[in-house]
This record gives C-alpha cells, structure tokens and sequence, in this order.
C-alpha cells in the first residue's frame, strides 16, 4: 500500500519537502527521483534542501537508500541537505541505528511534530 506523499515549497534558494507515511520499497525510489529533481532547480552553492521527516511513519531499508543517495547527489551539486527529524522518535533512532545520522546535518523537528 502507498502511504508515502511529498509535497514541495520554494523561494528560490530554498525548497522545502514534507513526506508523510512510509518509505520504503515501492515509495523510496520514487522519493529519490523526485528530490533529484529538486535538487537540481536549487542553485548551487548557496541552494538548500530541507527535508521535513516528521511525519514519516516507516522507513525501511529501500527508504535510507533514497536518502543517502540524495545526499550524494546534493554534495555533487553543491547544494545543502537538512533533514528535519523529531530527536528520539521512532525514525530518528532508525539512522542512529542504521548508522548514518552523523552524514545528514539534522534540525529538531519537535515544534513541526
């Protein structure tokens, strides 16, 4: 079941995405594909990506995937990535577990929640 939607915000310099339900498998490569495309309308180097995950439900395996390589992509571009993640949420733990939350620069998400 697809339970995962994006929404984009821009202000030229900045765009913001929100992603609710899940990401993985059948969501996460669709996901990557739509941030490579955000990525790529942002200017580099003074570009940002936020990437507002306070309201994803689950991430698997597939979804860190998307994730890491979107932060490839933004560092080949010269572009900013911030992942806005709620500090010890279900999510937050999922990258400290999967150990890759030191690559993304984080913001607490707590006021977004």
């Amino acid at each position: 079941m697809d339970l995962s939607t994006w929404t984009s915000d821009h202000d030229g310099k900045r765009a913001i995405v929100r992603v609710t339900g899940e990401i993985d498998l059948e969501t996460g490569p669709r996901l990557r594909e739509y941030l490579t495309g955000e990525l790529n309308q942002l200017p580099a180097p003074s570009g940002e990506l936020l990437l507002d995950l306070t309201a994803v439900s689950f991430c698997d395996s597939s979804g860190l995937q998307a994730l890491v390589a979107t932060l490839r992509r933004a560092r080949l571009v010269g572009v900013r990535l911030v992942l806005r993640v709620v500090p010890g949420s279900r999510f937050a733990r999922f990258l400290t577990l999967a150990g890759v939350s030191e690559l993304f620069e984080l913001e607490d998400g707590t006021a977004e929640a």
